[in-house]
């Protein structure tokens, strides 16, 4: 690769979906149009609400500015229906950002240390929830298959301090079973004829098959 190159791939955000019910979710009628909201001009995202914020605190600032059409908001649902996560290659830095137009076009930079580890700079708007990220964290951050699959578990949640990424006591059933062992190959976990069975909060989903 010369120098300065960058190889780029783009990954289409797959739909939302609806969760299963869950003894820890809120009421429906609280949660119900609530919503991340996300600056259109910066790309700031704020907590969950009813309504989006009066104003963004990053655009109101004398060194950035509001949009000519004034302050505008999308939702990440909304964000992931047009536009595409875009992963590309820098050299010895690996980026990740969105493929078209959207607001400030910042990506995030996976910096490797030797002392600190990987270190991710800066922040994207959009991000991808399905299996594929994990196999683009071995191919593209250099993990090990084990280090991909606690990162999309037990570390996600505790980032988010919720109760569920491990399998323990106190903590919500959320589980999936595969027919061969994702350590081996972490592809498996892109192909759902090979996931077994589903459990969501306690309750099968997808039921296992019975072995002969």
């Amino acid at each position: 690769m010369s120098p300065g190159a960058i190889t780029t791939t783009s990954i289409r955000t797959p739909p939302s979906w609806t969760p299963a019910p869950n003894p820890s979710r809120p009421p429906d009628d609280i949660c119900a149009n609530m919503h991340n909201y996300i600056c259109i001009t910066c790309g700031t995202q704020y907590g969950v609400a009813h309504e989006p914020p009066t104003e963004c605190r990053v655009c109101v600032d004398d060194r950035q500015h509001v949009g000519r059409d004034g302050q505008l908001w999308t939702t990440h649902d909304q964000l992931a229906a047009s536009h595409h996560v875009r992963i590309e290659m820098d050299n010895d830095l690996t980026g990740v950002g969105i493929a078209e137009q959207f607001a400030i076009p910042q990506r995030a930079l996976r910096v490797r240390s030797a002392d600190a580890g990987n270190i991710l700079w800066d922040c994207t708007s959009l991000i991808t929830p399905h299996a594929r990220d994990l196999q683009l964290f071995v191919d593209l951050f250099g993990y090990l298959t084990t280090e991909a699959l606690v990162a999309a578990t037990r570390l996600g949640c505790e980032l988010m301090d919720y109760p569920v990424g491990q399998i323990r006591a106190g903590y919500l059933a959320d589980i999936l079973l595969v027919d061969a062992n994702p350590v081996d190959d972490i592809s498996i976990m892109q192909h759902p004829d090979r996931i077994t069975a589903i459990m969501k909060a306690g309750t099968f989903h997808k039921q296992p098959q019975p072995t002969h």
